[in-house]
């Protein structure tokens, strides 16, 4: 899959029943709502507008119920071994060099809220390693 076909899918489910602000009301800055860079998270029910939605899956990368959930197996994976990294940094490659660090087909596929709400949930810096990306065949597609 190239680059770009991952920015056309969407990647967040949602799961209104487990919302916190389904269970209080009046909830202090809900950390999606208050995250979301395109304010396109509505609360009571908890629904996600697709017109403003740019998927940059920082909403589900920061709810604390998973009532928004990553909804693709690869940024799960991403997310996944941040929550397991060891240290103060969280590690990510592109397929281009071999290193002990999660693969990314290409790292222009996270998007920097997406990064941001990694390093936010798991309190820890983000090392992104890259290879040569002028002869990267998914950057050019």
């Amino acid at each position: 899959m190239s680059a770009p076909d991952f920015f056309n899918q969407t990647r967040i489910d949602v799961n209104p029943g487990q919302c916190v602000c389904s269970f209080y009301s009046d909830y202090p800055d809900p950390p999606c709502a208050t995250a979301c860079p395109r304010t396109a998270i509505s609360l009571n029910p908890l629904k996600i507008d697709l017109g403003r939605c740019d998927n940059c899956m920082v909403c589900a990368v920061v709810c604390p119920t998973d009532a928004l959930l990553v909804g693709e197996p690869f940024f799960t994976g991403i997310i996944e071994s941040a929550a397991s990294t060891a240290g103060d940094e969280i590690h990510l490659r592109c397929s281009r060099i071999f290193v002990d660090a999660p693969e990314v087909p290409c790292l222009c596929v996270l998007g920097a809220d997406f990064l941001a709400g990694l390093a936010l949930k798991y309190g820890k810096d983000i090392r992104l390693l890259s290879g040569d990306c002028e002869q990267c065949e998914i950057r050019s597609s």
